[in-house]
């Protein structure tokens, strides 16, 4: 047994704590070089699926994504049909209003552990699908008022047909000159939107990226929220190749559906 199963092994029987769950897959991962399968992470760990649902974790996916770890490209973890409910009603209150797509993904990207609007709409339908099933799982449950409220306004508003999908558009960013300050705004026109910068800027200005959006105002707002301890000035932001980095992985992402 080489080094590293051997330190791998000795932990065995230690995960006792989601703390404890989350460092130990970490640790694992940074010792194989990716995120481990859920085979091998129940091998190496002696889990099994019922001990992590124990610890607080619906799915092995759940416990990836709450490690901050990458899913593996053909992991098939499915959340149950009860997590993904509270999750919603989460949202639900967090901003007092029904969450749209878009802003489930913002969410999901931001925080891994959210699972992403597909999941959501996979399992439960549209909109109206959703709204039904969540009115069906709190009706004999208390205090729910302010969410009962906003469900039967949306059963009010909506139909049982397909959802329209807004209007395309962008959001951009353009790189000042040799300093590392980026503009993120939005435009429907972005490369129209960048002659227009540069007349009103001293430095030559560079495309570095565009995020193609059905809620371009959704995510120029979360990124301006999520990068405002670097805000320089107004769209402006001084940025790390780590942000853009991050920010280019939701290409294509966003509106998957």
């Amino acid at each position: 047994m080489n080094v590293i199963k051997k330190e791998i092994m000795m932990k065995t029987y230690l995960l006792k704590s989601q703390k404890e769950a989350i460092n130990y897959i970490q640790k694992l991962a940074t010792k194989l070089g990716s995120t481990p399968s859920e085979k091998v992470f129940y091998q190496e760990s002696g889990m099994k699926l019922y001990p992590l649902q124990k610890l607080g974790f619906p799915s092995y996916g759940y416990l990836v994504r709450k490690a901050k770890l990458t899913p593996n490209k053909f992991d098939k973890t499915k959340y149950n049909k009860e997590f993904l409910l509270k999750e919603f009603i989460k949202m639900i209150r967090k901003d007092k209003s029904w969450p749209t797509r878009g802003e489930l993904d913002v969410k999901h990207y931001g925080d891994p552990s959210f699972p992403a609007s597909a999941t959501f709409y996979k399992k439960f339908g549209l909109v109206r699908g959703i709204a039904e099933s969540i009115l069906e799982y709190i009706d004999t449950k208390k205090n729910y008022e302010d969410v009962i409220k906003i469900c039967n306004s949306v059963l009010e508003t909506t139909s049982s047909r397909k959802e329209e999908k807004k209007d395309l558009g962008y959001v951009y960013i353009y790189k000042n000159g040799s300093r590392s300050e980026y503009k993120i705004g939005i435009s429907e026109n972005p490369i129209q939107r960048g002659i227009q910068l540069a007349t009103l800027s001293p430095e030559k200005l560079k495309p570095v990226h565009c995020i193609k959006t059905h809620y371009p105002r959704i995510i120029e707002k979360y990124l301006h929220e999520k990068l405002k301890d670097k805000n320089t000035n107004g769209e402006w932001f001084k940025l790390t190749p780590t942000d853009i980095k991050e920010i280019k992985s939701w290409d294509g992402k966003i509106d998957n559906f």
